[in-house]
């Protein structure tokens, strides 16, 4: 077992504050050369996270344990049989990251060894258990989340804080020379292995990779079954190309790479190259499954199952060739036997996968997640087609609540209101699932980025706070993510409206953005910042996105984002991605306004550098609260922004709608502003009728 005595000298000499829950007491000492420190996380009654002590601030904290009236199970005996186990297999300590073996961004319920183990929910975060302490990194979409949900047995690590070390450092650090950390081989990639055996290296900290996943031990006959759901057929009107036409340009880039194969091991890579969908992972309609393309054959690794006699007969007639699920690593060992060599992404291939290919693997980010990326027409108009509808649903539900909170100052749960607003989306043609659990966050609620109200635990929503819904759907011909921040009945306050408009601003400076060809989401993303950091404020995450068609919600690899390291791919025609600044405030409220929008050439009178220039084009049409806006902020080409874009949302969706209720309240939500007014025009003082009149 570990020495607290060595582990508390070893991170001083590093000037990190070793957390309280770590040493088994209720006391934090402050280093003096470093007065950051991370605390412990407790339950909702008493939460104490990373914080940052003053110079003046006494050397020892005393801190209070969670409510033993918190309604979620501790994580205490799980803990007690995690490490018992992680004894028996002689490690000092084990990462448990939030993956499946595809490194999806939400795994199916029975990898959720991350969330089983520490009661955290969140899509992103990863957990390390040693022997006397319990750790979990998440980003700042998650803080306020997990304080909430991990008990006082864990200690909440924020990442991407100056004062957080990286996993792999905080690692190295608290455990003694020879330590060895284990992992699942088929949940950990290869980037990942790398990066921690370069800082591991000198402490001589070793990486075990684990026959036996500990956590799934623990979990036991607990653990929820691999999902088996039907796949069917993607079909060409949506897809645009057929598996054919995909595979040719791939083994062309197979060619110049000078690789006999390529393997896929993202899910949605795989479903998009040979057009198939699934729903294996909850709103993502995938399956989960490996592809092996060679220069002569090009292979499925699936539950078979799973497949249909029409899906059977549909990849048989394009030369795709089914093999069972759990073959893949054995198929892997025998290219490599044969010394022929395999392209894979480094980022999305588990290190389980690369020692059975040993040397023989060439370990590069592969082009199917670029084609992917960027949407043919057909993608491009399923998508304008499932926004069209979508916006109607969205645009017909927000009536509906703000009509029913108003009706005798009623009230509606966050969670019932996600269900009803499901109901909406139901009806539209084509519609398959939400693309991700509704966000629906009333009040502090909306402070919580990734907020996810629960029938049990949840808030009610009135016309008397801000209310923020972050929604999607799945139809069979596109995905839609959508944000809007309102309020309901009564008058925003001053600063909500401040903020709100600064947001708004931030919104449409990346809307109008102008910019050249392979330009990353890093240089766009301070245009989204600026209006906020002009008063001193900023979020904690992304402003954008990639988005899949009739896929995941959330795709690479482009993004708008401050992290250089996730803005690697430079932004090209066809590529997808959302436009969602935000402000929150912890305790209060808060806002997010948020757009797809796909990638368009522009005309311009030059092109410097002989390339071409870039903006984008809109897909979601829902009104955006003008109640929320402090009108004399905007400048006289964002009020002619906001005026155009309520034009384009009523002649959108207006046409497809019933005359009624619905069609009357979208066209009071987009009347436009007229030039010295500081609210929208009166639809007599535009010369327009209501749509039932």
């Amino acid at each position: 077992m570990t020495s607290l005595r060595n582990i508390t000298r070893s991170v001083s000499s590093r000037g990190w504050q070793l957390p309280a829950a770590f040493l088994g007491s209720n006391a934090i000492r402050v280093h003096p050369r470093n007065e950051s420190l991370f605390l412990p996380a407790t339950s909702k009654r008493n939460k104490v996270t990373c914080g940052r002590v003053s110079r003046r601030a006494p050397s020892v904290l005393h801190m209070t344990t969670s409510s033993s009236s918190s309604p979620r199970h501790t994580t205490d005996h799980r803990l007690a049989a995690l490490r018992e186990e992680l004894r028996k297999q002689e490690v000092q300590a084990m990462i448990i990251p939030t993956r499946d073996p595809h490194f999806s961004e939400y795994a199916p319920p029975c990898y959720a060894y991350r969330n089983f183990i520490s009661n955290f929910t969140g899509s992103a975060g990863t957990a390390v258990v040693t022997l006397d302490g319990a750790f979990l990194w998440t980003d700042g979409r998650y803080f306020l989340q997990a304080e909430n949900e991990l008990d006082s047995n864990w200690t909440l690590m924020k990442a991407g804080l100056p004062e957080t070390p990286s996993i792999h450092e905080f690692v190295v650090e608290i455990l003694p020379k020879g330590s060895a950390v284990g992992v699942d081989p088929f949940l950990h990639s290869i980037d990942f292995v790398k990066k921690f055996e370069e800082v591991a290296a000198e402490e001589e900290i070793r990486l075990v990779h684990l026959d036996c996943n500990p956590v799934e031990l623990v979990w036991g006959s607990d653990r929820p079954p691999k999902p088996n759901g039907e796949v069917r057929v993607h079909d060409i009107q949506y897809s645009g190309k057929s598996i054919t036409e995909k595979l040719e340009p791939l083994r062309e880039a197979m060619e110049e790479k000078d690789c006999s194969h390529i393997l896929l091991s993202m899910l949605d890579e795989v479903c998009w190259l040979y057009n198939i969908r699934g729903t294996d992972i909850p709103h993502n309609p995938v399956v989960l499954s490996y592809a092996l393309v060679s220069k002569e054959t090009s292979r499925l690794y699936v539950n078979q199952s799973q497949l249909t006699s029409d899906v059977l007969k549909y990849l048989s007639s394009s030369g795709v060739e089914v093999h069972p699920y759990e073959k893949i690593k054995g198929h892997l060992r025998d290219v490599a036997c044969r010394e022929e060599t395999v392209w894979i992404d480094p980022n999305s291939t588990s290190i389980a996968l690369k020692e059975a290919l040993g040397d023989f693997a060439v370990a590069e980010a592969t082009p199917v997640k670029f084609a992917k990326a960027c949407k043919n027409e057909a993608e491009l108009q399923g998508m304008r087609e499932a926004h069209i509808r979508d916006g109607i649903a969205l645009s017909s539900f927000l009536c509906w609540l703000e009509d029913y909170v108003n009706t005798n100052e009623q009230t509606i749960s966050e969670f019932d209101a996600a269900v009803k607003l499901r109901e909406f989306r139901a009806k539209q043609s084509g519609f398959l699932d939400v693309s991700f659990p509704t966000i629906a966050g009333f009040g502090p609620n909306g402070a919580i980025i990734h907020y996810n109200p629960s029938q049990n635990e949840c808030g009610e929503i009135s016309n008397k706070k801000v209310f923020l819904l972050d929604s999607g759907g799945q139809y069979v011909d596109g995905t839609t993510d959508v944000t809007r921040t309102m309020h309901l009945g009564a008058t925003p306050t001053d600063h909500e409206k401040e903020c709100f408009t600064r947001v708004l601003q931030g919104h449409i400076g990346i809307d109008t953005a102008v910019y050249p060809e392979d330009t990353t989401g890093f240089m766009l993303d301070a245009l989204a910042r600026v209006p906020l950091w002009s008063i001193g404020l900023d979020y904690r995450h992304g402003t954008g996105h990639g988005v899949g068609a009739c896929l995941n919600v959330h795709e690479g690899p482009h993004s708008i984002s401050p992290r250089i390291s996730s803005n690697y791919a430079g932004l090209k025609a066809g590529m997808i991605v959302s436009n969602e600044p935000g402000y929150y405030e912890d305790g209060h409220f808060g806002i997010r306004i948020e757009n797809l929008l796909y990638v368009v050439k522009k005309q311009t009178a030059h092109h410097f550098g002989g390339k071409d220039y870039l903006g984008f084009k809109r897909l979601t049409y829902v009104p955006i609260d003008a109640s929320m806006i402090n009108w004399s902020l905007l400048s006289t080409a964002e009020v002619r922004w906001m005026n155009q874009y309520h034009q384009n949302v009523w002649d959108t969706l207006s046409p497809r709608m019933q005359a009624g209720r619905y069609k009357d309240w979208l066209w009071e939500k987009t009347r436009p502003v007229q030039a010295g007014q500081l609210q929208p025009a009166s639809q007599e003082s535009v010369g327009v009728t209501p749509a039932s009149a």
